[in-house]
């Protein structure tokens, strides 16, 4: 959210105004990553199913409350 200050020199202004175009493109992709986790996350909590998701390795990486109950974890 930090905005470089002015600088006299064209190039380190140009740069300035890079850094800033970026975090501005990065806040906006953060803000909409965290927008669709929690509606996954609402979606994922109210399914009337156990789910269990596994990653490539096999091991859980996610389970929703009804599976934790099934399973007594």
């Amino acid at each position: 959210t930090h905005q470089l200050r002015d600088y006299d020199i064209e190039e380190l202004q140009n740069l300035a105004h890079a850094f800033d175009y970026m975090g501005d493109e990065l806040s906006g992709t953060i803000r909409k990553l965290r927008h669709q986790k929690a509606k996954l996350e609402s979606m994922f909590s109210s399914l009337e199913e156990g789910i269990i998701v596994i990653d490539k390795k096999g091991y859980i990486d996610e389970t929703n409350e009804l599976a934790r109950k099934l399973l007594g974890l």
